[in-house]
């Protein structure tokens, strides 16, 4: 069976809509505001503001993961050697994220994400070496990473992957990304 492109609209959606129509409101508006407000990874690859070229500027892994992307390493590998070099951790460990790279080698979750996941598990043990206390500081600080990801881009790499054809859209992505995982080190 083959199985039909989801549009985000299924019956119930349909259904709970058509009070709209009744009120004086146009399901045609509905539906194009519902997908204006679909996040197709333009946030994170978008042009820097002002304000964000600053920052950028100053920040450590924001500078550093600029040398590893098409360099031999992968988004997620990428993200994690700029974690690990970060916090002055083996650089070896970078070998972890090999399996993860073109989401996990089949479109599926971003590199960059979990690249990012894997340096904060770093950060984590580094901050708390005993293992129950690492894993109660950790889960809030994932979350948020999580959610800060997924309110900029897609988390699937098949849906970001035309945004890594213009190198700077790419390049703007790891930067955003290396900088939110330097912004929670610091104040995590």
């Amino acid at each position: 069976m083959e199985k039909r492109p989801e549009s985000g609209w299924n019956r119930r959606r349909f259904l709970s809509a058509v009070p709209c129509l009744v009120v004086g409101g146009s399901l045609v508006d509905l539906m194009q505001e519902q997908s204006e407000n679909k996040n197709d990874g333009s946030l994170l690859s978008a042009p820097f503001t002002k304000k964000e070229e600053k920052i950028i500027k100053h920040s450590v892994m924001a500078q550093d993961i600029l040398q590893f992307p098409g360099n031999g390493y992968s988004c997620a590998e990428s993200s994690l050697v700029v974690g690990l070099r970060y916090l002055e951790q083996p650089e070896s460990c970078v070998n972890a994220a090999a399996a993860f790279g073109g989401g996990i080698g089949r479109g599926d979750l971003c590199g960059l994400l979990t690249g990012g996941l894997m340096a904060l598990g770093f950060y984590a043990s580094v901050k708390h070496p005993e293992r129950s206390a690492m894993k109660d500081f950790i889960r809030p600080v994932i979350d948020t990473y999580w959610k800060w990801f997924e309110s900029m881009a897609p988390i699937h790499c098949e849906d970001l992957r035309f945004h890594c054809r213009d190198r700077d859209k790419f390049l703007r992505m790891c930067q955003r990304t290396a900088l939110r995982l330097e912004q929670l080190m610091k104040t995590a």
